[in-house]
């Protein structure tokens, strides 16, 4: 157990021999105490020895701001949870999950922790490939929009099948039916030639 200096921990719970990931800090949010696994996640236990304030720079700005905001209102929620974006001594980037509690008796906030960052990573690049493909369909020369086939709703549209339904929707007694779920069309006049039955769905674009 790595601390800044002698604080009352609540000896009662043990929580600091737990294997998770624990730490308390105060409410001027001064790092008091970091258990094992957090300090071999972070490296906090560096600045907990040395300046309790010094793991604020390693937070992003963004997570800071969330945290002492957090801090500012335990008088009206002394419970709180929020992402902490970070980055590690070595300079690589994780994030954690901060489930924390105020202990009045104590005057302690103890925060229990979970590394998400593989999660994170993950969902980063997800978006980053859908972002890709997007600018991809764009630069398609033709009409494509993705269907969900429970539904008929778009999810979906590039530029091109975004401007071909841009115009006054036409009445007909026959709405659309796409070949597919996902449909690519390089007939322009296709998705007007009959007409719609009722206004054109409204799909996400790039744009959005």
């Amino acid at each position: 157990m790595h601390t800044s200096r002698d604080v009352a921990l609540p000896q009662a719970h043990d929580w600091h021999r737990l294997p998770g990931l624990m730490m308390a800090i105060g409410r001027d949010a001064r790092l008091l105490a970091v258990n094992e696994p957090l300090a071999a996640c972070t490296g906090w236990h560096r600045d907990a020895a040395a300046d309790g304030e010094a793991w604020l720079d390693r937070l992003s700005a963004p997570s800071r701001r969330e945290l002492l905001k957090a801090l500012d209102h335990l008088d009206t929620a002394d419970r709180f949870r929020l992402e902490l974006q970070f980055r590690r001594p070595g300079g690589e980037v994780g994030w954690l999950e901060c489930d924390a509690r105020w202990n009045r008796d104590t005057e302690l906030c103890l925060c229990a922790l979970h590394d998400v960052s593989a999660r994170k990573r993950t969902e980063l690049a997800l978006r980053e490939q859908t972002t890709q493909l997007r600018v991809l369909a764009d630069n398609v020369p033709a009409l494509i929009a993705y269907y969900e086939q429970q539904g008929f709703r778009c999810t979906f549209a590039n530029r091109h099948y975004a401007s071909a339904l841009a115009g006054p929707p036409r009445t007909s007694s026959a709405a659309p039916r796409p070949r597919s779920s996902a449909s690519a069309a390089g007939n322009r006049s296709a998705p007007t030639s009959s007409g719609w039955s009722r206004p054109a769905p409204r799909c996400p674009t790039s744009a959005n």
